[in-house]
């Protein structure tokens, strides 16, 4: 086994995968009888790009611990936003005038309240240009969903539900744009072949630019390690 893999997990699915945790572990998912000559194999493929996952993950896990303290920043619509933390907030924590505002008797909660928040920003926003660009590009779908995912940027359900983590809030506006419109191409094209993509360029000539974006920067969009 590759030095840097943690463990094999063998079960009844039909492909290998490659399974990268927030810490760095290394984990392969394969088929009962596939030998170990061909997972070897199929890592060496994959070695690239385990290599920069690894890597991606050490940077997050090397990130100082945020504290949720006066003059902290946390990104939304791709710009940090300094923390204000002050007796004068008249709620527990809100966004006001280009920044967040928080009770300091309300900091235990903090990471709590953000993420509250976030949801919040998230469901109004995506709702919002969901619906806008929905219209402009002639699809239609069920509802916006609000999910707590990762890495997972946006889904689209065969219900018509469309969901997007409130992580995405973080990310620039023509970033989030992107990702809308990834999602309303699915509703009438639900793989990742060339069809799709060529639609999703028809309708944002530009997006291999912000989904690089997404690839180099996602990890970026947490409240962990706020600065």
């Amino acid at each position: 086994m590759s030095p840097e893999i943690n463990e094999v997990i063998r079960s009844n699915r039909r492909t290998i995968a490659i399974v990268i945790d927030s810490r760095g572990k290394v984990v392969i998912r394969a088929p009962h009888k596939v030998p170990m000559s061909v997972i070897n194999a199929f890592i060496t493929t994959k070695q690239s790009w385990i290599d920069q996952k690894i890597a991606e993950a050490k940077q997050r896990t090397s990130k100082p611990e945020t504290k949720f303290s006066d003059g902290e920043s946390f990104y939304l619509f791709g710009e940090k936003r300094q923390l204000r933390v002050t007796v004068q907030a008249k709620s527990a924590l809100a966004y006001l005038n280009g920044e967040f505002v928080l009770h300091p008797t309300r900091s235990e909660k903090a990471p709590l309240l953000f993420e509250k928040l976030y949801k919040k920003i998230a469901k109004d926003y995506l709702t919002e240009r969901a619906n806008s660009l929905a219209m402009k590009y002639g699809y239609k779908f069920g509802k916006v969903s609000i999910t707590s995912a990762r890495t997972r940027w946006g889904s689209c359900s065969t219900t018509g539900t469309i969901s997007f983590t409130w992580r995405l809030i973080m990310a620039p506006v023509e970033v989030i744009d992107y990702v809308v419109v990834h999602e309303l191409v699915h509703i009438s094209i639900k793989d990742h072949s060339t069809r799709f993509w060529n639609k999703v360029e028809s309708l944002m000539p530009d997006y291999k630019k912000h989904k690089l974006w997404l690839k180099q920067h996602g990890s970026e969009l947490s409240l962990e390690g706020a600065q």
